[in-house]
């Protein structure tokens, strides 16, 4: 959190990642058991500093924050929940491809 807030002002787009959405399988497939309150908490603050991605006249992405899913074998359906955490914390205004 401290690396970001040192970002800022530096950064125009931010790309996060979400893997996992339960601990369980990110200390399985990560060794990480507290990857999923991280990465959220991480992503709450990009949106906090750039919020849904903005785009200029020509289509060409100026500001925001892209979250990007991964499917990961074993535990597909965490991006399910994933999608419905994102949902319930900032709505619909993210991009979709």
């Amino acid at each position: 959190m401290e690396v970001l807030a040192e970002y800022e002002d530096l950064t125009d787009i931010y790309l996060a990642d979400l893997r996992y959405s339960r601990s369980g399988s990110a200390k399985a497939g990560s060794d990480a058991a507290g990857y999923v309150e991280a990465a959220r908490a991480a992503f709450l603050e990009m949106w906090r500093q750039k919020g849904p991605l903005k785009l200029d006249g020509q289509g060409v992405a100026r500001s925001g924050t892209i979250c990007r899913l991964l499917i990961l074998p074993g535990v597909a359906n965490e991006v399910v929940e994933n999608l419905e955490w994102l949902a319930e914390h900032v709505g619909r205004r993210l991009p979709s491809a």
